[in-house]
């Protein structure tokens, strides 16, 4: 009885690390030594006015109660959609759609734009929230940071995205 039972246990064991490699070689992740990979190959942006990237993994920090806080990304049920807009003018916008189908639309100030990227940034008057948006325009991925302070506490994200283009 003592052996079936041991069987028993080796089986579950086996089966859950059998499927949870499974989904870590089937979803296109991995995490090795707290490290998340998601496996995409960028396409170079065609058309570079209008690009839409697509951030579904976000890294968020904070400082709380004397401590440096670093969350561990999950992937999130509804990605943050951003469509930049007018980024052959000096006066590019954004509209990011977020989960819960909110939509947030502002002018964006160019920091920088070379053949490889182009750096976009935000600062809201009101709150002093600080969003920094780079689109490596050959590579076809997208960075998002924002730094901004929530109820006294201060907080950060960052994120890396999949860009397209029409």
């Amino acid at each position: 009885m003592e052996e079936n039972k041991n069987n028993l246990v080796k089986i579950a064991v086996s089966l859950l690390i059998g499927f949870g490699l499974g989904y870590f070689i089937f979803s296109g992740s991995t995490s090795i030594g707290g490290k998340i990979t998601d496996r995409y190959v960028g396409v170079p942006l065609s058309n570079r006015a209008t690009v839409a990237c697509t951030f579904d993994r976000i890294i968020e920090v904070s400082y709380e109660e004397n401590q440096i806080i670093h969350n561990t990304p999950h992937k999130e049920g509804k990605p943050l959609v951003f469509i930049f807009s007018d980024l052959n003018t000096n006066k590019p916008k954004v509209k990011a759609v977020g989960a819960a189908n909110s939509v947030y639309e502002a002018d964006l100030t160019v920091l920088s734009n070379t053949l490889e990227k182009i750096v976009l940034g935000e600062l809201t008057p009101t709150e002093g929230n600080v969003f920094i948006y780079s689109i490596h325009k050959e590579k076809g991925v997208g960075t998002w940071t924002k730094q901004y302070q929530f109820l006294g506490i201060p907080l950060g994200t960052i994120s890396m995205g999949k860009c397209s283009s029409n």
